[in-house]
């Protein structure tokens, strides 16, 4: 797949086109029970999911002020909160290897907000959205977790896959050298928290779902290196804070 589109190409966007796609992790030390779990995944990856996380009338002026778009499309939007849509999106609850934590982890886009905005708004506005719904959609389905399961979070972090700059966008993350990067490698992967131990010398990474290497891009955007997972550790060039064990995963039932 692509995974650098031209401003040109931003003006006549491919429909694969997800600019806020991106993860989102929680860390908790409570156990799950897995028949609850289903349960409320389930929920979230089903296009019947009731929306009740935010009332009709905040969400259309919250979207109003953001963006030129139709009733329509609000209505679109506010019906998909709460919901995991469509491709590799899913949401995984595990165990981190090694330790007695748990986790909740996030994977969700923007349900199609940047091809219709980009058309009726200038690109700045279009990604700009796409990011807050996309953000606020995830964490929506965090707190109501959090709520559900009376979960008491130790971490939480959310990271854009696609970044935005320069009039470009590409499919990388900026290197979150305190938190690290998540790197999942497609449900039911192997998945891990990655942080580079040279802060100066890493830029961007490719948020690698569903791909068995990473890219990791210095600060030379001339040059870049691609690895395993193992090689990051063996050469010493990043460290890994998690290994992410799945124990139940919810998958959209339907691509959207």
């Amino acid at each position: 797949m692509k995974i650098f589109f031209s401003p040109n190409e931003i003006n006549n966007p491919p429909t694969i086109m997800d600019v806020g796609c991106g993860f989102q992790l929680i860390t908790f030390k409570n156990k799950l029970n897995i028949n609850e779990v289903r349960n409320v995944f389930g929920a979230l990856t089903s296009t019947y999911f009731i929306n009740s996380f935010i009332s009709y009338v905040d969400f259309y002026i919250k979207v109003k002020s953001m963006v030129t778009v139709d009733d329509d499309f609000i209505n679109n939007q506010y019906i998909s909160i709460g919901k995991i849509f469509g491709g590799n999106h899913f949401i995984e609850y595990g165990q981190l290897q090694k330790s007695n934590n748990h986790y909740i982890l996030i994977h969700s886009g923007d349900n199609g907000s940047f091809l219709h905005n980009n058309k009726q708004n200038t690109i700045e506005k279009a990604v700009k959205y796409s990011y807050w719904f996309s953000r606020f959609n995830r964490d929506l389905i965090c707190n109501y977790i959090e709520k559900y399961f009376s979960i008491q979070i130790i971490s939480k972090v959310d990271q854009i896959h696609n970044l935005y700059e320069n009039g470009c966008i590409s499919g990388f993350s900026r290197i979150d050298n305190k938190r690290g990067n998540i790197f999942a490698n497609g449900p039911w992967g192997k998945s891990f928290i990655i942080r580079p131990k040279n802060k100066n010398k890493y830029r961007y990474v490719r948020h690698g779902s569903v791909e068995k290497k990473i890219f990791v891009f210095t600060k030379d955007k001339n040059y870049n290196r691609k690895f395993k997972y193992e090689n990051l550790v063996k050469n010493s060039d990043c460290e890994i804070l998690y290994i992410l064990k799945p124990l139940e995963i919810g998958r959209p039932i339907n691509d959207h």
